[in-house]
């Protein structure tokens, strides 16, 4: 059951420059971050977990690359 629920799952780290604080807000908007974390240059390091049709639409809308999520 776990396979089929979560088969269409992507999680992983995303790292965000400090101008795409856009973006940060959207992945936390839709409850997607379960962990954050402050890189030395002000990046923001998020993992992430949500549904991949949603990463992807948010990666579209915020002009971000999917391969940038790292497993």
């Amino acid at each position: 059951i776990a396979k089929l629920l979560y088969s269409d799952t992507v999680h992983g780290w995303l790292r965000l420059a400090p101008a795409q604080g856009r973006a940060r807000a959207a992945f936390f908007g839709l409850g997607a971050v379960r962990e954050e974390k402050l890189d030395q240059d002000g990046s923001y390091l998020l993992q992430v977990e949500l549904l991949r049709s949603e990463y992807q639409r948010l990666c579209h809308r915020e002009g971000l690359n999917p391969a940038l999520l790292g497993a």
